[in-house]
């Protein structure tokens, strides 16, 4: 979704959540309509955007998830000497 399409759809057009979705084509009006909330909860962003703003930027203030990344959950590093001992107990696979 075009985030920055969307905005000034929104702010300069002043179109509706359903006349943003349909004239974005890829997204529902769910979608934008839960995208503007986001925006409007969010104290890091207003409209007008600054020229630097991309589309990646305004996703990752809004759409981050609070607490561990998935590259750390996936890399976490572990006992190995721990996983060798109970490894070794009778049961253990």
């Amino acid at each position: 979704m075009d985030y920055k399409k969307v905005l000034r759809l929104h702010f300069v057009n002043h179109l509706s959540c359903r006349e943003i979705a349909e004239s974005c084509g890829d997204c529902s009006k769910t979608t934008v309509n839960e995208f503007l909330k986001r925006f409007r909860e969010n104290s890091e962003l207003s409209y007008p955007l600054p020229t630097d703003a991309t589309n990646e930027y305004i996703e990752g203030l809004l759409y981050k998830k609070p607490g561990v990344s998935a590259d750390q959950l996936l890399y976490r590093d572990f006992n190995k000497e721990a996983v060798y001992k109970a490894l070794a107990r009778k049961g253990e696979t």
